[in-house]
């Protein structure tokens, strides 16, 4: 078989100034063999290269023609040459290969040597590159710059003796200079020098447990270099194979279905240029590294060790995690429940401690560490930690916290060393740091989480809240220099104790709730220790409060039963007097009730009642959290007492709503309607106007007042059920304009009387008739009194309103609105017969209704369907037509006439 290499190896001088690769050159044997020594195709290949245009691309035909010779003789062309083959090219006479060719060919003397010689020292430098990293090194632009490089340095017999003599070490330079990155394969044997050495480049080094053996000694090289270890056993789970020598390899990646290490560590300690290891496990891992290294442990059982390192992170050990160093100065946790305990030899160190889904408040130890800073991750899910963090000798905590972060302090309490505290991210935050006596600053100033922390004052205490809502429990009395500031956010401040003289409170930005379940705990000092709070929480409260020290708030909450009367004074207008249940209402003994009782009187007075229209809305909602079938939840209440306020809302809503049981097959969903809220008795002086609003029903006994002339309930979709205003005696009695709500009104009149307007719903109005007090029952629409009546497959709708205690010739039935027919029309009314009072006998008797309002040939607006002496039907006829129209003409029922009702008494 002929041998081509040499021919081979002058094109590779020729075009490249380099050695042959050993692929290539073997590539490129076989296609010139195939071609019975014919080179032609690989010249065509190589002026056609990647690397022939880097080397040539660009440039003029005179520098390619330069190249060429210095690539064949290590030297510049002839001025006449470089002209003639140049000017050959621009003519397109020749091709470069053709030049290449011409030029190797009629080479003398010292240009016939140095080809020679360039040719002989790239033969034995392709047949030096005999192991695998020579190999795989002769790749990339930084291995051929070297092969050039040396090629280059050939001319005369001398200099190629020089080269041939430092093949070993410009073979070991080559591998070196070269960024190829090399993949080694670990064989079972001991694997040792040059063959497992790796490049210039970033190498990889596989291996098994079985193949990382005894007297293995591996060298990364330059780069950045990885050995893996995959162990599809549990071969791992001992020490490091003895004498072996790991060098410049920076990262190490250990997989195993079992442990790693046992009793004793695995020991990567004395591998020179580790950087990182990262071990997956599922068992018990024990390993000890250098004090550089950053180590990442990962394990789905048992408990973790670590010695060295200067970042541990482990993940997923069901057992303690012991992770010890010199220099450890980060740690990171996830995924576990169990304690860990970090040992620094380095006294007061710093520790960087991450978070991620810790929890069941394991227990995190650092006795060394001065200042510690936590940062809490979001885990996948949204999952957030909670541990006891124990540092017996750490005086600041910095907590940046991105999720839900529970931090329990019974250890920190115990060492009493922490003395700052502060807080930053968006995640939500809960600790109670009472019980750390050192503590005096809390800042979460640049927090923007949900925040719930329960304090104790120390001197010089400085609590501050972020731009979220901060919930701040503050126990025992407030030092006289303490400050606490809640920032923005819609924050609450509760506290069980007076502040002291020289205590400051500040509410800041947002709507802020302080909660005192007595007045006596905003004591009597000198100075006012609240401020900007928008909302007081009395809630289970007692006694008198002045708001002007409650940081002038203007909504007043409770959803607790009141121990004791309750008087606000300095109050503002257009405050909120807010009562609510709660899913489990509780009596003063603690045990549950279905509904919610306000349980004492509330007073409310303003600071300045010179005002002509102040407003004071008293707020009560419904919460039914209880599916029983019942309507739970009710704010019921007793006294309210005001003065001096011109307009006073009656606001009652309902929540939580009973659903339907689907097991039952009957339907005991309720709507906001069924749920009554309300109180017996409304003291108030100077109060002008009462509105009703909300969708729940409301229930108000009476009203005492001396000027109340409006009670407009037509912006409530509930009921409403009002027994009048009352009046002082000798108080001149003014008639009480009553607007109804959208739902069923049942008002009684007292002796002030009353202008009755019932709007929509089905309403009931008892009217006083101890004493001949006119009232007035006034409709503005046919639809304010209907009865439709029942026709095939539809039910009768009964919406008619029911007047009681009617006084002939005194009270008024007001039908202006309806815009009647004049005349005649309104000299009298017809008047029907009935055997019964029920609506069903009225459908039977007035049948199609045609001829109702005929009274003997007569038509007329009105007809009476009596029954008995003097009750009856009233029927309006608001179309005019002299028929009873269904869902048209209005009705209303009428019991207790003092006389059958004439036509004075009705205003047209």
């Amino acid at each position: 078989m002929a041998n081509y290499e040499n021919a081979i190896q002058q094109l590779y001088v020729a075009y490249y100034n380099r050695p042959g690769d050993p692929a290539g050159l073997a590539f490129w044997h076989g296609v010139v063999e195939a071609q019975g020594g014919d080179t032609s195709a690989v010249c065509a290949a190589f002026a056609s290269s990647a690397e022939y245009i880097a080397n040539y691309g660009g440039k003029d035909n005179r520098t390619v023609v330069n190249t060429v010779y210095r690539n064949l003789f290590g030297r510049d062309g002839e001025p006449a040459g470089l002209d003639y083959w140049a000017k050959a090219l621009d003519a397109r006479l020749i091709t470069v290969d053709g030049v290449v060719t011409a030029i190797a060919g009629g080479a003398r003397n010292d240009d016939l040597v140095a080809y020679a010689n360039k040719v002989k020292f790239a033969t034995s430098f392709t047949s030096a590159l005999d192991l695998h990293p020579e190999k795989a090194a002769y790749n990339g632009s930084e291995a051929l710059a070297y092969a050039k490089q040396l090629t280059s340095a050939v001319t005369t017999d001398a200099s190629l003796a020089t080269a041939t003599a430092g093949l070993d070490a410009s073979t070991a330079a080559f591998v070196a200079a070269s960024k190829a990155p090399i993949v080694f394969t670990l064989s079972a044997n001991a694997d040792a020098g040059v063959a497992f050495k790796g490049g210039g480049g970033n190498d990889t080094f596989n291996a098994t447990a079985a193949t990382f053996s005894a007297g293995d000694s591996i060298h990364g090289g330059g780069g950045v270099n990885t050995l893996f270890v995959i162990d599809n056993g549990s071969a791992l789970a001992t020490t490091a194979p003895a004498g072996a020598s790991v060098t410049n390899v920076q990262h190490i990646t250990m997989s195993t279905k079992g442990g790693v290490g046992n009793a004793a560590a695995y020991d990567m300690s004395g591998f020179a240029g580790l950087q990182v290891v990262d071990i997956s496990a599922a068992g018990a891992v024990n390993v000890k590294v250098a004090d550089a290294v950053d180590l990442v442990v990962g394990t789905s059982a048992g408990a973790v060790t670590t010695s060295g390192g200067r970042s541990v992170s482990v993940t997923g050990n069901t057992g303690a995690a012991n992770l010890s160093g010199n220099l450890l100065a980060s740690v990171n946790l996830a995924n576990t429940s169990q304690a860990a305990t970090i040992d620094n030899a380095t006294i007061d160190h710093l520790l960087s401690l991450g978070l991620t889904n810790v929890g069941n408040g394991a227990t995190v130890t650092d006795a060394t560490a001065k200042t510690i800073n936590l940062q809490v991750n979001a885990a996948q899910g949204g999952a957030g930690s909670h541990i006891n963090l124990a540092a017996a000798k750490a005086t600041a905590l910095n907590i940046d916290n991105a999720t839900a972060f529970q931090l329990t302090t019974t250890a920190l309490a115990a060492d009493d060393k922490l003395a700052t505290m502060t807080l930053r991210g968006a995640g939500s935050f809960s600790a109670d740091v009472s019980g750390i006596a050192s503590l005096n600053t809390f800042d979460a100033s640049q927090s923007s989480g949900a925040n719930t922390v329960s304090a104790t004052s120390t001197a010089g205490l400085v609590l501050k809240g972020g731009s979220g809502v901060d919930k701040v429990s503050m126990a025992g009395f407030l030092a006289g220099n303490a400050v606490v500031e809640l920032g923005a956010g819609n924050d609450r401040y509760e506290f069980t104790r007076t502040a002291l003289s020289g205590a400051r409170v500040d509410g800041g930005a947002g709507v802020d709730t302080i909660v005192a379940n007595d007045a006596a705990l905003f004591g009597v000092t000198s100075n006012v220790v609240y401020s900007n709070f928008e909302t007081l929480d009395f809630s289970s409260g007692k006694g008198v409060y002045d708001l002007d020290r409650a940081g002038s708030v203007t909504t007043l909450h409770s959803h607790a039963r009141l121990r004791d009367v309750v008087e606000f004074t300095n109050g503002r207008a257009n405050s909120t007097i807010e009562f609510a249940s709660l899913d489990t209402n509780l009596d003063l003994s603690g045990k549950a009730t279905e509904q919610h009782t306000i349980g004492a009187t509330v007073k409310f007075t303003l600071k300045d009642a010179s005002g002509a229209n102040d407003k004071l809305t008293i707020s009560m909602t419904a919460n039914d959290a209880q599916a029983d079938g019942r309507t739970n939840g009710l704010v019921q209440g007793n006294i309210i007492e005001t003065s001096g306020i011109e307009t006073i809302t009656l606001h009652s809503s309902a929540n939580k709503l009973e659903p339907d049981n689907p097991a039952t097959g009957t339907n005991e969903a309720r709507t906001a309607a069924d749920y009554v809220n309300g109180f017996s008795y409304l003291y108030a002086q100077g109060s002008k106007t009462i509105l009703v609003t909300g969708d729940a029903s409301m229930r108000l006994l009476t009203a005492i007042s001396d000027t109340l002339t409006n009670f407009d309930a037509s912006a409530s979709t509930g009921n409403v059920n009002f027994d009048g205003v009352t009046r002082k005696a000798g108080v001149p009695d003014t008639a009480l304009n009553y607007i109804g709500s959208q739902g069923m009104d049942y008002f009684q009149s007292t002796k002030s009387g009353v202008v009755f307007q019932g709007n929509d719903g089905k309403d009931t109005v008892l009217l006083y008739r101890y004493e001949q007090v006119k009232d007035i029952i006034k409709f503005t629409d046919a639809s304010d009194s209907q009865l439709v009546w029942a026709s095939q497959g539809k039910a009768q709708v009964n919406g008619w309103d029911t007047i009681y205690d009617f006084q002939v010739g005194v009270d008024k039935i007001d039908l202006s609105a309806l815009h009647l027919a004049a005349g005649t029309n309104r000299d009298g009314f017809a008047t029907i017969k009935l055997a019964s009072n029920t609506d069903h006998i009225l459908q039977s008797t007035l049948k199609d209704g045609v001829g109702v309002f005929n009274d003997n040939g007569t038509m007329r607006s009105i007809a009476f369907a009596m029954y008995g002496v003097d009750d009856g039907w009233m029927l309006v006829d608001v179309n005019g037509d002299g028929d009873y129209t269904s869902g048209t003409d209005m009705i209303f029922s009428m019991y207790g006439n003092t006389a059958i009702p004439v036509m004075s008494d009705f205003i047209f």
